[in-house]
C-alpha cells in the first residue's frame, strides 16, 4: 500500500513538473508613442504668450504664438495658437492633448489664408 501511495505521489510530481513551460517568456512590446511635429511640440510645451518661428511641412515657415489655454467641452485640455504665414496672413489653430499624451491639431472649419 505504501509503495502504491509513493508511486501515485511520484506521478503527480512528474506531471506537475511537465506542466511547467520551458519556453522563455517573451516581453510584450510597448507601443511607440506617435511623434509630434515641431508645431505640436511647441504648442504642447510652451505657456500662454510664448512665441517662436517654426518650419512646418503643412504651412511652411510660420510664426506661432500661444494665445490661451482652456478646457474643451469634450474634457480635453486645449490651446489656441495664432499662426502667421510668410505672406503675413494670420489664422488661429486649436491643439488638444489626446489620450495618448500627444498634442494634435484640431481640424479648422475655415481660414481666409487658403
Amino acid at each position: 500500500m505504501m509503495r502504491y501511495l509513493l508511486f501515485v505521489m511520484m506521478l503527480f510530481v512528474l506531471a506537475g513538473c511537465s506542466a511547467v513551460s520551458k519556453e522563455a517568456v517573451v516581453p510584450t512590446e510597448v507601443p511607440e508613442q506617435p511623434s509630434m511635429t515641431p508645431l505640436e511640440s511647441f504648442v504642447g510645451t510652451s505657456s500662454v504668450g510664448a512665441r517662436t518661428a517654426i518650419m512646418n511641412t503643412k504651412y511652411g515657415n510660420i510664426r506661432v504664438s500661444i494665445k490661451k489655454e482652456y478646457q474643451a467641452a469634450s474634457g480635453k485640455r486645449c490651446r489656441l495658437a495664432d499662426i502667421i504665414l510668410q505672406n503675413e496672413c494670420d489664422f488661429e489653430l486649436v491643439f488638444c492633448l489626446e489620450k495618448i499624451g500627444v498634442w494634435g491639431e484640431v481640424p479648422s472649419l475655415s481660414s481666409n489664408c487658403f
